[in-house]
């Protein structure tokens, strides 16, 4: 799980009107069958994720440290 913070997803209007519904349920899917989840996003946002697909007890949580860049992939 990358980013689905409240910082993050209101300004992407997709994050909740799409993503976030499509996470939901593949989240259940995966804890269901006991997989590793893991959650990355910045420091100042570990503590915002969306309750919808919030870290559970021993999920793994990883700070992302990289510097602020924005990285475009180019098609």
């Amino acid at each position: 799980m990358l980013d689905y913070v409240e910082d993050i997803c209101h300004t992407q209007p997709k994050c909740k009107s799409q993503m976030l519904p499509a996470m939901t349920p593949f989240l259940a899917r995966v804890r269901k069958a006991g997989m590793t989840v893991a959650y990355g996003t910045r420091e100042q946002n570990m503590s915002k994720w969306l309750p919808e697909v919030a870290p559970a007890p021993g999920d793994i949580k990883i700070v992302n440290t990289a510097p602020g860049q924005v990285l475009q992939h180019r098609s």
